[in-house]
């Protein structure tokens, strides 16, 4: 006997069906030889925002956010060292979400914690601008 439906976000609905069919025997959904969908195919996808910080016209999945933010908060920092709040102000982005994602860069070395002149570019920056220099002139030779 199964449990009555959840009420879930549309969402979430997607990846619970998805993750009951896998667990459960093929007969309480259908045809045994009836693959369930992957779990990819039920990724909800956001809005990207606009330079406006408006939401934009493009479709993407929604782990590309924080891509995208991360690269935000990086061009920002080439532009000129900054403070956190300084930085979430430029960015659009809430002081929180900002220190994590800047906390994941300076991690990587991609930004650097200046101290009261706040967050620079890291010294991988530069060392991924040599390796993409070198790949340019190995083009060139080709």
């Amino acid at each position: 006997m199964l449990a009555a439906p959840l009420s879930l976000p549309s969402g979430e609905q997607g990846l619970v069906q998805t993750t009951m069919r896998a667990i459960a025997p093929p007969s309480v959904f259908g045809d045994a030889s009836e693959k369930p969908p992957s779990v990819a195919s039920n990724v909800p996808e956001a809005r990207s925002r606009g330079d406006s910080g408006d939401s934009g016209d493009r479709v993407r999945p929604a782990g590309a956010q924080s891509a995208e933010r991360a690269l935000d908060i990086l061009e920002a920092i080439a532009e000129h060292p900054m403070s956190l709040a300084d930085l979430a102000a430029h960015v659009g982005l809430s002081s929180t979400t900002c220190y994590r994602l800047t906390s994941a860069l300076v991690a990587r070395r991609l930004v650097a914690n200046a101290g009261r002149r706040g967050y620079s570019l890291g010294e991988r920056v530069s060392e991924l601008a040599l390796a993409a220099a070198e790949q340019r002139a190995m083009r060139g030779r080709h």
